[in-house]
């Protein structure tokens, strides 16, 4: 069964930073001060990530709760063939007036949105 809900997506772009950071899941579990196999089950969405935890999983990751769910609307715009630039702003936007967070995204951040942007448009 595929997962789509929030916590899924959030699960799926911590596992894509991580990758992009080139950390390993044991480094995110000691960070964490948990094994390894919970850790899995996070970042795999088995278990929902809370508000704390996704705070010190962002600064684990050099990134913020933000950018991350940034990427997540971005995530969920692509899923819904809405890739309208206006569309992410729009959404970028209030992202940045509800959460009160820096919105500042950096290069590789926006490298990976535009990534996941261009291989949509390429299937």
């Amino acid at each position: 069964m595929k997962q789509t809900g929030y916590n899924f997506r959030i699960a799926r772009t911590i596992k894509a930073l991580r990758k992009m950071r080139v950390l390993t899941q044991n480094e995110m579990a000691e960070a964490l001060c948990v094994n390894r196999s919970s850790y899995s089950k996070l970042e795999n969405g088995e278990v929902a990530i809370t508000v704390e935890c996704l705070k010190i999983v962002s600064k684990i990751l050099e990134t913020s709760v933000f950018q991350i769910h940034v990427m997540v609307e971005a995530d969920i715009l692509i899923d819904f063939k809405l890739t309208c630039l206006s569309e992410i702003l729009i959404r970028y936007t209030n992202l940045i007036v509800k959460l009160g967070d820096e919105p500042v995204l950096n290069k590789s951040e926006l490298e990976f949105i535009i990534k996941k942007i261009k291989s949509f448009h390429e299937e």
